[in-house]
């Protein structure tokens, strides 16, 4: 049988922390954990390893989500783990500023239920 997908998802946001958990658990086989700020992320990394991480750029504690990404990079254990960033921040900078840091896929709020499921399915099928 195989191991279920393990996300980490960065958000502090609890409605939208809601609806990550009800489109993603109900739909894939994956157990997600949240955290809402750089420090709990910090935490449960040193207590997991994750498939997938899933990034709000908007922090409204500690770091942004910009630096998260980097300090993700700078671990040599995540420097290819796929780094989808879901935020209503809209600019191309914005967009410019997650991929050159290291993110994989940047994705606007609002968002399509069935891309964001599709995305995480191409973003973690070739994982061992």
């Amino acid at each position: 049988m195989e191991e279920r997908l393990k996300i980490l998802v960065l958000e502090d946001d609890d409605i939208i922390r809601q609806v990550y958990s009800t489109l993603f658990t109900k739909t894939l086989e994956i157990v997600l954990i949240f955290c809402k700020n750089d420090a709990e992320l910090e935490v449960e990394l040193k207590k997991n390893h994750f498939d997938l991480f899933l990034i709000d750029l908007g922090l409204r504690q500690g770091k942004d989500g910009v630096e998260v990404i980097r300090d993700i990079r700078q671990k040599e254990e995540y420097r290819t783990t796929p780094i989808l960033v879901i935020t209503a921040y809209t600019t191309m900078k914005d967009e410019y500023d997650c991929l050159i840091a290291g993110a994989t896929k940047f994705i606007r709020k609002p968002f399509d239920n069935n891309k964001i499921r599709e995305e995480i399915k191409y973003l973690t099928a070739r994982r061992e």
